[in-house]
């Protein structure tokens, strides 16, 4: 019995602090008050009474394994909350923008691969990993991920976050491994091919403000076969619904803004951060994204969804289409939603 007591003791002396704000004198205050009532319950406990100190035993005994859960859960929490503490404070840096001193140059290689006197090596090198580079436009292939979900991408690289995107894109790749290296860096290298400036990802001003995302407008189409065999190719904004505004996304909005490149911590590598998120085309403004949009929903990820009735099967094989002028696209009928009832007249 004076063992579990003592073990209580010292569990609480080990869980207080974890739980508590106040200081260490509270909290020793607090033990020590503990303590004195367990003493006095052990005085008052009938001597002789082995049942009734086996049961209080046993309990004792369970107590002090649920507390050992709950210590090691808060341990695994504690590590939790560090790598989120961390994960933000490293996106919020990453996010302030310190001027041209403060950018990171790319690698000399990546550089040359949009060189003008480098074109015929880099529609090589594309086609070898998947993308396709024509005069005014690119292509690249890819599967549908996802028909019905909350969208923050239209399209990621494969491997990246296909829960909340509706094409993985996979270039010469097989759907289903690993994420396709250097895919990402390959579709801006192409994209900047076409002759596109840099433009400047959604990011923080040094008053803190928030700075939407700026760049040249790019327009963006899906293809894919349709069920009588008939190619269909879809404005990618035409495949987003806007909860809001109770319509498709507005037309027109998505600007190339060309993602960035960052030091890795602790080395000299410069590493382009769309390759290692798989960002490519963000609904919801991302600073590693290739292509932003800048419609007033893109500050917050609850806006968008997956239009459902114009998006093909989960499995569907597709194209992603970059172009720089306006292309031909399905024109989709007008969206016909169910009038909502007013709960006053319906009598709920």
């Amino acid at each position: 019995m004076q063992r579990c007591a003592l073990a209580i003791v010292i569990l609480v002396t080990l869980f207080l602090p974890a739980c508590s704000g106040q200081g260490d004198s509270a909290t020793a205050e607090r033990l020590a008050a503990i303590e004195a009532k367990l003493e006095k319950a052990l005085e008052k406990a009938p001597k002789g009474d082995g049942e009734t100190l086996a049961r209080l035993d046993r309990r004792l005994r369970e107590m002090e394994s649920s507390l050992e859960d709950i210590l090691t859960a808060m341990e695994f929490l504690a590590v939790d909350v560090d790598a989120i503490k961390r994960n933000t404070w490293e996106t919020l840096s990453s996010m302030q923008t310190t001027g041209e001193d403060g950018e990171v140059e790319p690698p000399d290689e990546y550089r040359r691969l949009f060189d003008p006197e480098a074109r015929e090596k880099l529609v090589e090198l594309a086609a070898a990993k998947g993308v396709r580079l024509f005069e005014g436009r690119l292509e690249v292939d890819g599967v549908i991920v996802q028909n019905r979900a909350m969208l923050e991408f239209l399209a990621v690289v494969a491997g990246g976050k296909e829960h909340e995107t509706v094409i993985a894109l996979v270039g010469s790749a097989e759907y289903g491994g690993e994420m396709p290296k250097g895919l990402a860096s390959m579709i801006n290298a192409c994209i900047l091919a076409l002759g596109f400036e840099k433009g400047q990802p959604v990011r923080a001003s040094k008053d803190g403000k928030v700075l939407p995302p700026q760049g040249e407008p790019i327009h963006v189409y899906v293809e894919w076969a349709g069920e009588d065999g008939e190619a269909i190719r879809a404005r990618g904004e035409d495949l987003v619904y806007n909860i809001e505004k109770k319509e498709p996304m507005s037309r027109g909005k998505w600007v190339y803004v060309g993602s960035r490149f960052e030091r890795m911590y602790g080395s000299s590598e410069v590493a382009y951060m769309a390759d290692l998120t798989g960002d490519v085309i963000a609904t919801y403004s991302w600073p590693n994204t290739i292509i932003d949009n800048t419609t007033s929903e893109g500050s917050d990820d609850i806006y968008y969804t997956c239009l459902t009735p114009r998006i093909p099967e989960v499995g569907t094989k597709v194209t992603l289409v970059l172009s720089r002028e306006e292309m031909e696209a399905k024109e989709f009928p007008s969206l016909e939603l169910p009038e909502e009832e007013d709960d006053a007249e319906s009598g709920k």
